[in-house]
């Protein structure tokens, strides 16, 4: 609160009053310090809680899992559109093949060119590992013995990766749903992939 002041100035020889402002009360000041500003108070710095820290990092953990999910399904269904591309490819191939010979070419085995299609594979493709780990096999199975339930051509991935659950999720974006019917089969604990090409 400012006052109306009347300022004693004290010399050695005695004091002379000074008016200034008309009466008030006598009071004795130091011109360095005084201010129409009123004081502030002191405000302490206060830092986060235990609870508080807790919190945020439960939050920073809950979206961090949130990611983690969404991204796997996103690598997921990039492997699984990978995988439907080649297999498009390679059905289209030997289906050509079968169509300028009358018949598929005979069985090979996983990482191997049949040599009757390198004018109709692309062999970089074919040699590669798959999306889902594992190697590409051309299976016909006509010139298997034994095995009359099996389809009779079809792309294979042997030495699969993936697991069940992921390998059925596969299935229901490119086929049925169901990894034990349809052009998408999975056998041998999902070992083996097969993608039909002639049931």
């Amino acid at each position: 609160m400012k006052h109306k002041l009347r300022v004693q100035f004290f010399e050695a020889d005695g004091v002379y009053p000074v008016s200034r402002g008309g009466e008030g009360p006598i009071v004795v000041i130091d011109a360095d310090c005084y201010s129409d500003q009123p004081m502030k108070p002191h405000l302490k710095k206060r830092g986060f809680t235990l609870i508080e820290i807790m919190i945020v990092v439960t939050i920073i953990g809950l979206l961090a899992t949130m990611a983690n999910v969404v991204f796997t399904r996103i690598n997921l269904r990039a492997r699984a559109s990978v995988f439907a591309n080649d297999c498009r490819a390679f059905s289209e191939a030997f289906l050509h093949y079968a169509q300028e010979t009358g018949d598929f070419p005979a069985d090979g085995g996983p990482h191997f060119v049949p040599p009757v299609m390198t004018a109709y594979l692309n062999r970089t493709q074919w040699m590669r590992v798959t999306p889902f780990g594992g190697n590409y096999d051309w299976d016909n199975i006509d010139s298997w013995a034994n095995f009359p339930q099996r389809p009779r051509a079809a792309i294979s991935v042997s030495g699969c990766t993936m697991t069940i659950p992921q390998l059925q999720q596969v299935d229901r974006w490119i086929d049925d749903g169901n990894i034990a019917t349809g052009i998408f089969r999975v056998t041998d604990a999902g070992a083996t992939i097969s993608y039909i090409i002639e049931p």
